[in-house]
């Protein structure tokens, strides 16, 4: 038994939305055209062909509708669905000859495809042989490409018209941004060891680069000891960014300027900043990471005297090499005015610091609501504030 091809429907929105346009331009152009009235004769409003309006039928809106015989009668006679040569005119003027156009190809693409819909409701038809559906068939199959042929050969002035496959959503390539993130780290270097290897630094330390991507968190390995060359800061961060491209991520790291201008370099030092990609996060681990404690103390004069007022600030200090205690830093919570006393820390997972204390100022434009409240402060592990 033959079957009937599927057939995308034609949308009439567009030939609606395209027809009520041009009643616009028409009814401008009939405003900006003298009254016939003020002429010596009103003989020439005869000749003018009315205007048409909003309010009138759609020209593809049969009001008179044939019987279901005259219409398959009508429906099996044609050859060539594809018919220019009987569309209404919409009388818009000569200056819009290319409107025209569009109307007469747009109007003649609706009506073919109103016919092959008429073509596919017979065949749905229970009273149809398989004989007959082979007939429809094969003038479905015509029809549709000869539509197909007109739409792929077919330019329109004023529009594009595209045949498609009926979709309910449409993805484009166009992606929602992530705002990047970077991360400064402290000095390690300074102009004059720039080209030196790094101190503390040998070809038996390793770490890992944890890059979180899409739920996913795949670790990238960094062995030191696969660096080209010196271990140098450059060629340091030259190597975790090839090991960062071969797993396919996108974030980088790279040398910045830590302290110094760029018109003096002799006196800058420099650092390593973490360039995390939109959509990727970055943690650092070490597996020969040595414990450290962290101290929270205060120092300075915590009550003031007659000659001089209380300074005391909140501090942390980090201690390494626990056997042989050394400070690795000591960093001060400095409000822009009062005094400031340190209480508790606390290192989360990453190797971040928090200190909580008390404040009696204010830190910046974040203004103190009373005669005293609580801060909390972020440190990494080298000592460096995220903030407070």
């Amino acid at each position: 038994m033959g079957t009937i091809s599927p057939i995308v429907s034609f949308d009439s929105t567009t030939l609606l939305n395209y027809y009520q346009a041009q009643l616009s331009v028409s009814a401008a152009n009939a405003a900006a055209t003298p009254a016939a009235g003020t002429s010596a004769s009103g003989s020439s409003s005869a000749s003018t062909p009315p205007s048409a309006t909003a309010n009138d039928k759609p020209p593809w809106e049969n009001l008179n509708p044939p019987s279901q015989q005259v219409r398959d009668a009508q429906v099996l006679a044609i050859t060539n669905f594809v018919d220019t040569s009987n569309v209404p005119i919409l009388h818009i003027g000569a200056a819009n000859a290319k409107t025209e156009q569009d109307n007469q190809n747009l109007f003649s693409l609706y009506t073919a495809v109103n016919n092959l819909s008429y073509l596919a409701s017979m065949a749905t038809r229970s009273t149809m042989t398989a004989g007959q559906l082979v007939g429809l068939n094969s003038r479905f199959q015509t029809g549709l490409q000869q539509i197909q042929s007109f739409v792929g050969t077919t330019s329109f002035n004023n529009f594009t018209l595209q045949a498609a496959s009926p979709s309910s959503s449409a993805t484009g390539t166009a992606q929602v941004p992530f705002s990047p993130f970077n991360y400064v780290g402290g000095t390690v270097v300074n102009d004059a060891n720039i080209a030196n290897a790094l101190p503390g630094v040998g070809a038996s330390d390793s770490f890992t680069v944890a890059v979180t991507k899409g739920g996913t968190t795949t670790n990238v390995a960094i062995n030191l000891s696969q660096v080209s060359g010196t271990l140098t800061i450059d060629n340091i961060v030259g190597y975790v960014n090839q090991q960062l491209a071969a797993a396919g991520f996108s974030s980088r790291f790279q040398r910045v300027m830590t302290q110094g201008t760029i018109n003096d370099p002799t006196k800058a030092s420099y650092g390593i900043q973490i360039d995390s990609s939109a959509g990727e996060s970055l943690s650092l681990s070490s597996a020969a990471a040595t414990p450290a404690l962290y101290v929270a103390s205060t120092s300075g004069l915590t009550t003031g005297t007659s000659t001089t007022a209380a300074d005391n600030q909140g501090r942390l200090t980090k201690l390494t090499d626990l056997a042989n205690p050394q400070g690795a830093f000591s960093a001060t919570v400095s409000p822009s005015t009062g005094t400031t006393t340190a209480q508790s820390t606390v290192v989360d997972a990453n190797g971040n610091v928090y200190m909580v204390g008390n404040a009696t100022g204010n830190f910046g434009n974040q203004l103190n609501q009373g005669s005293q409240d609580v801060y909390l402060t972020k440190y990494d592990s080298a000592g460096n504030l995220q903030w407070t």
